[in-house]
């Protein structure tokens, strides 16, 4: 899933997703637009989601 269509389906504020869990706002919006995050963030942001927006998702990545 991706992670605009994660705060839009959890009705979450990228704000207060982004400061409750130690993120800063412009790189939350950043990757709401498409950008890439490192593996340490990527890893985060899937812990954050509880999984429902993933590494492969936020990387891009097709895993067969």
């Amino acid at each position: 899933m991706k992670l605009k269509d994660y705060f839009v389906q959890e009705r979450i504020d990228p704000v207060r997703f982004a400061v409750d869990n130690g993120f800063s706002v412009t790189s939350i919006y950043r990757y709401m637009r498409g950008g890439k995050p490192h593996f340490p963030k990527a890893i985060a942001l899937e812990r954050a989601t509880k999984g429902k927006v993933t590494v492969q998702d936020l990387r891009g990545i097709n895993v067969l």
